[in-house]
C-alpha cells in the first residue's frame, strides 16, 4: 500500500489530480462559452451590416419598380397626345358590328 492512502483507500494525489482536471475543464469551458460570446456578437454585427445592404437594395428595387409602374401610363399619356386620325384610319359606311357571314340552306 501506498503511504498517501487516505482513510476511505483512495490516494490523496489522485484527488489533486481530478481535482485540477475539473478545474481545467471549467477554465476551457469558460473560455469556448466566451468565444462564443464573441463569435456571436460579431455575427450580430455581421447580420446587422448585411440586413442594411438588403433593405438599401430592398429601397431601390421598390423605386425602381414604382417608375416602371409609372412608365405605362406616362406612355400611354404620350400616346394619346401623339394619336392622329389619318384618312386610312376612317371607315365611312362600315357596319357597326363584325359579325359572322352566316348562308343560309
Amino acid at each position: 500500500m501506498c503511504m498517501f492512502m487516505s482513510y476511505y483507500g483512495v490516494n490523496p494525489l489522485q484527488l489533486v489530480v481530478v481535482a485540477l482536471e475539473l478545474l481545467l475543464s471549467l477554465v476551457l469551458g469558460l473560455l469556448v462559452l466566451l468565444l462564443e460570446l464573441r463569435l456571436l456578437r460579431l455575427s450580430r454585427l455581421a447580420r446587422g451590416v448585411l440586413l442594411r445592404l438588403l433593405r438599401r437594395v430592398r429601397r431601390l428595387l421598390h423605386r425602381l419598380l414604382a417608375l416602371l409602374a409609372g412608365a405605362p401610363r406616362v406612355l400611354r399619356e404620350l400616346a394619346g397626345v401623339l394619336h392622329v386620325v389619318r384618312h386610312h384610319d376612317v371607315v365611312e359606311d362600315g357596319a357597326r358590328l363584325h359579325l359572322p357571314q352566316l348562308e343560309a340552306h
